[in-house]
């Protein structure tokens, strides 16, 4: 379970509650200390992001900070970009 606070910009998270639960998502934005917005660049694209409580997200301290970083100056992130970070990332945690 994730803390208040504890979340950023692009980071690995897994859903613990709600019918998505085990789905991976990379953090979209943070809309206060207890909300975020999450996308998978599939059933959650970046034109509509799923909204969080933090309470319900496991977090993992996999970070992808090329698309974090994007996302944080306003420059153009794509799903395919979403879908190709996560699967990098779900890979490294899963095999290691």
């Amino acid at each position: 379970m994730a803390k208040p606070g504890e979340l950023k910009v692009g980071q690995l998270v897994s859903s613990t509650a709600g019918r998505d639960t085990g789905k991976f998502y990379l953090v979209y934005a943070l809309l206060g200390p207890t909300m975020v917005q999450v996308v998978n660049g599939e059933g959650r694209v970046l034109a509509k992001p799923k909204k969080k409580n933090v309470k319900h997200l496991k977090g993992y301290p996999t970070v992808a900070e090329n698309i974090g970083l994007r996302l944080q100056r306003g420059e153009r992130v794509t799903d395919d970009d979403i879908r190709k970070a996560l699967q990098e990332l779900v890979a490294a945690i899963e095999g290691g």
